[in-house]
């Protein structure tokens, strides 16, 4: 059982985070208490400041970090284009509402949970099992999220969320860092929901 303990806690805390997916429109305060629970369970690893960046992946040690960089904001661009041709849709002229910072502050808080946190936790089983396990981890989360809204359509939030999992998870292993993830969501979110007038009706 402790040879699997980073694996069995990482689980623990990705049904957590569903669940505060789940109740986040549906009971408010359930919902904070899940959103402590998670807290608490970061707070966790949190030790000097060079052993918590380097666990959560935010180093700025890590090799070639400038090119991985990069690597992330291209990626993030090439997200937001394929999000709209891919299905057929205009490319909008992107902009920086009042909303831009907020989109690029969820960005950035899930990359340190589930590329940064949970990937740690389980990268020592494999990185291709840290970049299944965030991947659908992080799908879970969505799905649970916006499972209240019937305009949200959640056959194509699995397949978009999973599929960029991937992606990102990827860029985690290859990179070392979190970096490259944190500026692909980043970038999407905000060329996505930037010049929106209000967020989306999910976010509290």
């Amino acid at each position: 059982m402790k040879r699997h303990s980073g694996l069995l806690e990482a689980a623990g805390i990705a049904i957590v985070l569903a669940g505060f997916g789940f109740l986040s429109q549906r009971a408010f305060y359930g919902a904070l208490l899940l959103l402590a629970v998670s807290a608490w369970a970061l707070s966790r690893h949190i030790g000097n400041r060079e052993e918590t960046l380097a666990f959560f992946g935010l180093s700025a040690q890590t090799r070639r970090l400038p090119w991985w960089i990069g690597a992330g904001l291209a990626t993030g661009g090439m997200a937001w284009i394929s999000f709209y041709v891919v299905p057929g849709r205009e490319i909008p002229m992107p902009g920086l509402g009042w909303f831009a910072l907020s989109a690029a502050g969820i960005g950035l808080a899930e990359e340190v949970v589930y590329r940064g946190f949970l990937y740690s936790l389980v990268k020592r089983y494999g990185h291709i099992l840290a970049i299944a396990f965030t991947a659908v981890a992080h799908t879970g989360y969505k799905l649970a999220l916006l499972s209240p809204y019937q305009s949200v359509h959640l056959f194509s939030v699995l397949q978009w969320t999973l599929f960029a999992g991937i992606v990102l998870g990827g860029l985690r292993a290859l990179s070392g860092s979190t970096w490259p993830a944190i500026l692909n969501h980043v970038v999407f979110d905000v060329l996505v929901y930037g010049n929106a007038a209000k967020g989306p009706e999910w976010v509290w």
